[in-house]
């Protein structure tokens, strides 16, 4: 039973990871593109 929460966890946690990585690649993906603009 610890194992099957450790690895919903792990997953869990991934998945925040790969939010987090897309969003902070969008905000920054934005700044270059306004940069360019200006």
């Amino acid at each position: 039973m610890t194992i099957v929460i450790n690895v919903m966890d792990l997953g869990a946690f991934i998945i925040c990871t790969l939010l987090f990585i897309a969003l902070w690649f969008e905000e920054s993906e934005e700044a270059s593109a306004s940069s360019l603009h200006a």
